[in-house]
This record gives structure tokens, sequence and C-alpha cells, in this order.
């Protein structure tokens, strides 16, 4: 993710896609506290969800458990991204 300028891009893939408030400063207040950054391999991480190893993004699964955490229906959402999911 990046900051330039007045706008917010997030690199998915080339190129980098701009982020529209309010997602764009829900984004920048996550980075600016995220978990994982205090050990000494993490602390300069560019990855929007860093991993226990430097310079590794966070494991599907890890990202899965997080989501769970906080009531997002991992498997509804994982069949609704589908492109052959029926509604």
């Amino acid at each position: 993710m990046l900051n330039h300028g007045e706008a917010t891009l997030l690199r998915l893939g080339e190129p980098a896609s701009p982020v529209r408030a309010p997602v764009a400063s829900l984004l920048l207040e996550y980075v600016a506290d995220r978990g994982n950054m205090n050990t000494a391999t993490n602390q300069a991480s560019r990855w929007l969800f860093p991993g226990r190893r430097a310079g590794q993004p966070a494991r599907p699964g890890r990202l899965s458990a997080l989501l769970g955490e906080i009531g997002v229906p991992v498997a509804a959402a994982r069949g609704a991204a589908h492109p052959t999911a029926t509604p």
C-alpha cells in the first residue's frame, strides 16, 4: 500500500489501484497500528498483512482465522467470490 501525495494506492498487481475514502482512511489507520510489527524482522515490512518471517505476507490460514475472530464467515465469502458461484 502506498500513500502517494493525496492518493492512497493499493498494489494487488500492476498497476497499483487507487483506494477512495473512507476505505483509504481505514487502511491507513490499520497500517499505522498493524499487529506483528514489533519483531526485528518485520519492523519495516511493507505488506498490508505482514507474516512472521521477514519480507513475507501473513499466511492464508492466519488471515482466515483473523476474519473468523471478527465474525466474517470465511467459507461463505470464499464461495461468493468464486466466479462460478450461484446466489
